[in-house]
């Protein structure tokens, strides 16, 4: 049977280059861990560009659509993967979707960013300890 990933990261922020970074590096893990023969499911990769649009809007989705997309996801997928980008552990939304999936038994694994561009072994993700860090964005 083929296990779901959920693929969780910051992403909110006032700045939009910020944001279109995190995307990026999200992406790039996202690739990795298919590449590894995983099923993914990242909140941010999907929703990045029609985010970008409601923003031209001046518009948004509410806590209504993040708790209910987390929630639903939680209940489908079989493991929870936690992108270590910077700001990660003040994130709400990863400490909302690290509580459903404890609350779940669900496993939880932490990962380092991948560089940018990368092809080679050094750019997959890596199972690291909560304090480990790497850089991301080169």
């Amino acid at each position: 049977m083929v296990q779901f990933v959920y693929l969780s990261a910051p992403y909110t922020s006032s700045e939009a280059d910020l944001r279109d970074l995190r995307a990026r590096v999200c992406a790039q893990a996202m690739a990795d861990l298919i590449e590894a023969g995983q099923c993914v499911i990242c909140p941010v990769v999907m929703n990045h560009e029609a985010l970008r649009i409601l923003d031209d809007r001046r518009s948004g989705p509410n806590s209504v659509y993040w708790s209910s997309l987390e929630t639903r996801l939680a209940e489908t997928c079989d493991e929870l993967v936690v992108l270590q980008l910077p700001g990660w552990e003040g994130s709400r939304g990863v400490a909302r979707e690290v509580e459903l999936f404890r609350m779940r038994g669900k496993p939880i694994r932490f990962i380092s960013p991948p560089r940018l561009g990368g092809g080679d072994d050094s750019s997959r993700p890596s199972s690291r300890g909560a304090g480990e860090r790497s850089e991301y964005g080169r």
